[in-house]
């Protein structure tokens, strides 16, 4: 290629094609909701973080992959798995309050926006504690557990 990149014109994008290619929907309006900025990727769609342009409401707004939305099952089980976390209410979920298509035609779903830790680093260090307190309190004879640092 003449712009001087090292991807081929032929087979899949190089990864930072496709970072940029996702993150093009920053700034742009789907819907009723602004995108802002990235949250997340995961294996089957990028979360990014909107707001709403009306009311200004924050919400976590998640888009299917191009891969999985073309296909219907995967699709169907989307928007199943949207319709029915949309009747939940539980201090433990976060809400899904719509469903819709981009002008892109991608699949995406708004979920109320929390915040807070990520699951990952509270269930470490509730790890942590759980190690620190068999460690203080076991009893005599007992081998000490094995944890990790």
């Amino acid at each position: 290629m003449e712009d001087g990149s090292n991807q081929s014109s032929s087979g899949p994008p190089e990864p930072s094609a496709y970072i940029e290619r996702q993150d093009a929907r920053i700034g742009t309006v789907v819907g009723k909701y602004r995108i802002i900025r990235l949250l997340g990727r995961g294996g089957m769609g990028s979360v990014y973080e909107a707001q709403h342009i009306v009311l200004g409401r924050r919400f976590a707004v998640k888009f299917l992959l191009p891969e999985f939305a073309a296909n219907r099952d995967v699709l169907r089980r989307f928007e199943n798995e949207a319709k029915a976390a949309g009747r939940l209410e539980h201090p433990n979920i976060a809400a899904v309050t719509d469903l819709g298509r981009a002008p892109d035609d991608s699949p995406f779903l708004v979920m109320e926006y929390l915040t807070g830790q990520e699951l990952r680093s509270t269930a470490l260090e509730g790890r942590r504690t759980a190690c620190i307190a068999r460690r203080r309190y076991r009893l005599p004879g007992q081998r000490g557990p094995k944890c990790g640092s």
